[in-house]
């Protein structure tokens, strides 16, 4: 039921009902508005303020942050990029896509252990029909093999899962900077424009065995990147 409320209380956001940078009504209106107890309302918060939609002060309430308009990706979880966009409220697609194999570079094959071609995924994602994203998904070959065709789209966490039964349980991701002698870089800037974040990012299953590479172009302005560091 919690997140039932909690895309309730997304889409009076988006509507501008509860504006940017106002105070969102307290758990007590919120619970006789949209006919919950105060314990649904409090779950439903807890998923907007993890995704920087909210932020509450103790003793003043809770408040839409300025910037709620910014796909919020938290790196503590691991999310697809497609559904991401998909939450912040806009039409997600695709295009530019290219499918190829090569020989890997060796920082492919160091971070993937592998001796063999890689089978290579490009991938522009839009929100809105505004280009928001550009990446490579890199691939061992045996472990694609043809499965990935023409006319695949949408996430590869669960395509991984539900077509080859294989389960990405985390990622080890680094942000980057971007080197504008190197080439994918370049394509990448050309493509967003100027303002880009590289990630890099390994995904493993739960046995700690790579099973994909990624270098995710994000374009700045699009996004909200946020981290969780405990002592």
């Amino acid at each position: 039921m919690y997140i039932g409320v909690q895309k309730q209380i997304m889409q009076k956001i988006q509507d501008g009902i509860y504006p940017a940078g106002g105070r969102l009504p307290s758990e007590s209106e919120l619970a006789k508005t949209l006919h919950v107890g105060r314990s649904t309302i409090r779950e439903a918060l807890k998923i907007l303020q993890r995704d920087n939609v909210l932020t509450s002060f103790n003793g003043v309430g809770t408040y839409i942050n300025e910037k709620y308009g910014l796909i919020n990706n938290s790196l503590n979880r691991l999310k697809s990029l497609g559904q991401m966009i998909k939450d912040a409220g806009y039409q997600e697609s695709e295009c530019d896509i290219r499918r190829y194999s090569m020989a890997p570079e060796n920082e492919w094959a160091n971070k993937l252990q592998i001796d063999e071609d890689v089978f290579v995924m490009e991938r522009t994602r839009t929100a809105d029909s505004q280009k928001i994203a550009f990446y490579y998904n890199i691939f061992p070959a045996s472990l694609v093999g043809d499965a990935i065709g023409d006319d695949f789209s949408g996430g590869i966490l669960n395509f991984l899962e539900k077509e080859l039964g294989i389960r990405v349980t985390y990622a080890i991701s680094e942000i980057c900077v971007i080197d504008q002698t190197n080439e994918r870089d370049r394509k990448a800037v050309g493509i967003l424009g100027p303002d880009v974040i590289l990630l890099k990012q390994l995904h493993l299953n739960k046995k700690n065995v790579p099973v994909f590479y990624s270098l995710d172009y994000l374009k700045s302005d699009a996004f909200h990147l946020v981290v969780k560091r405990e002592i």
